[in-house]
């Protein structure tokens, strides 16, 4: 998704999903891709914060994000709990996939998926 001619939500990294930038912290991201600096990176995307001045409370955005997807896909959304069975696959993939070097730095496809 583009703003003001920048990406906004997204990652060319991924071919799937993508993420929300809420700040920017220019070391982090320079140095997550092994660049000098951030600059010619930040002049490409923008975040909630350079747009709205101000970051909202998380609630306000949850709440924003889920209007607008009800909104456009005509979706309804209702708050519950995990069942144990998400959680237990939660955890599954908290350490086994997510917690695991081979999977966050190698991309080991290996490792469990979502799927289960």
């Amino acid at each position: 998704m583009v703003a003001q001619g920048r990406q906004l939500v997204g990652s060319a990294m991924r071919r799937q999903g993508g993420s929300i930038l809420e700040s920017w912290d220019g070391s982090l991201q320079g140095g997550c891709l092994g660049l000098p600096d951030d600059f010619e990176l930040r002049r490409a995307v923008v975040t909630l914060t350079d747009l709205l001045g101000s970051l909202p409370r998380r609630e306000v955005l949850t709440e924003a994000i889920a209007g607008g997807f009800a909104e456009t896909f005509g979706a309804t959304f209702a708050r519950s709990e995990l069942t144990a069975e998400e959680r237990a696959h939660t955890s599954l993939l908290a350490r086994e996939r997510y917690g695991q070097a081979r999977f966050a730095v190698n991309r080991d496809r290996a490792l469990p998926d979502a799927g289960g």
